[in-house]
């Protein structure tokens, strides 16, 4: 449906009645309805204004924001009146909103700063785009809001970039990025024929662009670990092997180690190349992986999950969610395990992910752990979009492909 969305970007003059009447009733309808703010919503600045409309062929403005030339309301271009209808929150309209914001303003006014006065619990859904905190928290209308800035021709902020998403079944995912490639959890389980394509679900080095490889195993159960696929790995050039562990290990462990092999555990944080690793602990096996590179930050969750409604795996849970956030980082990929792997989803599962996709604002959430149960990818996704604004990739079968544009 998303490659079926208008992007109109067009200055108050060239609205037509239609574009100008769907733009305030979207504005009215979050602000005033929903929000039940009680302020002049026109404030004399929409003249001034470029305003960009993401709507459906039917004309219906799903999502909208304007943008203020530098001078108007600050020194800064700034970007305001972000609204995304709520029947379509929770399939990335938001994050298609910002990036094409933000593409607008560098066209416009290239070379200046942007300026966006945030609600405070999106603060970090902006940081994903560049900006900045820039003031101390202030009521707005009676929300609590933050000022944030991005840098003009902010080269941290990472635009231009495209990951590559390839879902190889359960708990496997290779993340492609133009300076490296990132395994994880690829296993013994499911049974997967020993040759075969990317496209079938198949880790195939011969397919992998001339890139650095980084193999991830959360722990060390069959269905995120592949003994055969570690001692092919060690022996790769070009290739890292990072392997979970329930503890720091002793000396004797080292003797596991073949080859290029890293041990992780939990709470280790370590850099490998250009790459800075957190490590979680698990209310299962082994570890969690945040992972920062250049391009992006990635999280895979491993076993990290509420299993049960036992005070033990919601406290341990959350816990580790929040040790991982220590470090400051919203992850732009986060693959959450959504089931177990004999295809139960119950609700101190849900609840826990509601817990994380709450903390960490992901941009983009893959369902992972449900090899021969993907229908339940779907369920999750349609239950998700009520606690986050990130999009949501549903693979359907191993070897589905998606991208992501930073």
């Amino acid at each position: 449906m998303q490659d079926e969305i208008i992007s109109q970007c067009r200055p108050f003059s060239a609205l037509s009645n239609e574009d100008l009447y769907e733009l305030l009733r979207l504005r009215s309808q979050v602000f005033v309805v929903e929000q039940n703010i009680n302020y002049q919503d026109l404030d004399g600045q929409d003249t001034a204004a470029h305003h960009l409309l993401l709507k459906t062929p039917e004309n219906v403005v799903i999502a909208y924001c304007r943008l203020l030339p530098p001078g108007t309301a600050c020194r800064e271009t700034k970007i305001g009146r972000v609204v995304v209808d709520r029947t379509w929150r929770g399939r990335g309209i938001a994050r298609k909103l910002m990036q094409q914001a933000l593409s607008w303003c560098r066209a416009l006014y290239p070379g200046v700063e942007i300026r966006i006065s945030a609600q405070k619990h999106l603060k970090g859904f902006y940081a994903q785009y560049g900006f900045q905190v820039c003031t101390g928290d202030y009521l707005e209308e009676g929300i609590l809001h933050v000022g944030m800035i991005r840098p003009a021709d902010d080269p941290s902020a990472g635009y231009g970039i495209r990951l590559r998403i390839r879902y190889l079944g359960h708990s496997a995912y290779l993340v492609t990025t133009p300076k490296r490639c990132l395994l994880f959890d690829y296993g013994s389980h499911p049974d997967r024929p020993a040759a075969g394509s990317l496209s079938s679900g198949i880790f195939n080095t011969d397919e992998l662009p001339d890139l650095p490889l980084y193999c991830f195993a959360s722990h060390q159960h069959r269905d995120h670990y592949s003994p055969e696929l570690h001692r092919a790995m060690a022996k790769r050039p070009g290739t890292n092997f990072i392997l979970g562990l329930d503890e720091e290990p002793d000396c004797a462990a080292t003797e596991l180690s073949s080859g290029r092999t890293t041990f992780a555990w939990p709470h280790r944080i370590f850099q490998l190349d250009d790459l800075t690793i957190c490590c979680s602990g698990s209310t299962d096996s082994g570890v969690s992986f945040m992972v920062r590179a250049p391009e992006a930050v990635i999280y895979h969750g491993g076993d990290l999950a509420v299993w049960d409604d036992q005070e033990f795996y919601q406290r341990v849970y959350r816990e580790e969610i929040d040790w991982l956030l220590q470090a400051g980082w919203l992850p732009d990929l986060a693959m959450l395990p959504v089931s177990t792997s004999d295809g139960y989803q119950e609700e101190p599962l849900l609840s826990g992910l509601w817990f994380c996709l709450k903390k960490m604002k992901p941009a983009v959430i893959l369902p992972m752990h449900g090899a021969g149960y993907e229908h339940l990818y779907r369920r999750f996704a349609d239950l998700a979009g009520n606690y986050s604004q990130g999009e949501i990739f549903v693979p359907t079968v191993a070897g589905d492909l998606f991208f992501f544009d930073r």
